[in-house]
């Protein structure tokens, strides 16, 4: 009996094409070059640092998109089919270990959210006593566009809106916020995590990608050079590392230019000083799949 597909993950495209993002012809995906060891990604949120210097939000989430615009299903049931119980069991112990709430936002996204008021599930999840508890609800947009903003609880203003996204629903939002809009308690989606890696249910390290599309030596290119545009995402990597009792985070830098056999790591600690860079050579994706197992031990 084939299982019917009821989700599918949302993929990174140009709005303006649909086109996939560049990738370098020896690596591929880039997630793909962590498919050896246990990982993971998700949407995080913060805020502006409160009177104890908190900016992280211990909330959590991960996206999935329906296949059909079918919200008569029993979505927290059908979730834990198409994740596993045990996976799904393991994530959220994971998680529990850390005070994090995890959420799966789920919705259909073949529409056009500037004049639909669509519908979006979100599903929180619990492990208790190994057993997994699930509480669901079934948002309109305008629920989930109040809901999102109480949650960060500042109007986001953006100049320009987003090029690359995964979904109709953050461009859409992207595009309420826009700095001509003037908006007023608009809030864009969260932020994400490339890759997270853990042992042993924690956390062990938390990389970010960096995409390098300009023909020029890998050695040069640093998250400093772009610190005026990247300053508040490298700041909530850092929040989010301390979160974890991590040092550090890395920024793994890799060119999209199919001559250009090198990845760069920067080692940046939590006050955002760089601590250390360190130049892969590599001939073959599974060549520099073993030497980042020999650094991510």
């Amino acid at each position: 009996m084939i299982e019917r597909e009821i989700f599918e993950k949302p993929v990174l495209t140009n709005r303006e094409n649909g086109s996939m993002p560049k990738t370098n012809f020896l690596l591929g995906d880039i997630d793909s070059v962590f498919d050896t060891f246990d990982t993971d990604s998700f949407h995080f949120f913060t805020k502006q640092h409160d009177k104890n210097g908190n900016y992280f939000i211990p909330l959590i989430w991960k996206v999935l998109l329906l296949k059909n615009n079918n919200y008569k299903i029993k979505v927290a049931k059908e979730l834990i089919n198409y994740i596993g119980k045990d996976k799904l069991l393991r994530e959220i112990s994971i998680y529990n270990n850390y005070s994090l709430n995890l959420q799966y936002i789920i919705f259909y996204d073949n529409v056009d959210w500037h004049t639909v008021n669509q519908k979006i599930f979100v599903v929180s999840f619990k492990n208790k006593k190994n057993k997994i508890k699930s509480k669901v609800k079934l948002l309109t947009k305008t629920e989930f566009e109040k809901y999102l903003f109480s949650i960060q609880n500042e109007s986001m203003v953006m100049n320009k809106p987003l090029i690359y996204s995964t979904t109709n629903l953050e461009r859409y939002l992207s595009d309420m916020c826009q700095r001509e809009l003037c908006p007023q308690k608009r809030a864009i989606f969260p932020g994400d995590v490339d890759c997270l890696i853990y042992k042993e249910n924690k956390v062990r390290y938390l990389i970010e990608f960096k995409k390098h599309t300009i023909k020029g030596k890998i050695e040069n290119q640093s998250f400093k050079k772009y610190w005026d545009k990247d300053k508040k995402k490298y700041t909530a990597l850092a929040s989010l590392a301390k979160y974890f009792h991590l040092n550090y985070f890395i920024n793994l830098i890799y060119s999209t230019f199919d001559d250009i056999n090198k990845i760069k790591l920067e080692i940046i600690g939590s006050n955002l000083k760089l601590l250390k860079t360190k130049i892969i050579s590599f001939s073959a994706k599974d060549e520099l799949i073993n030497l980042l197992k020999d650094i991510f031990k």
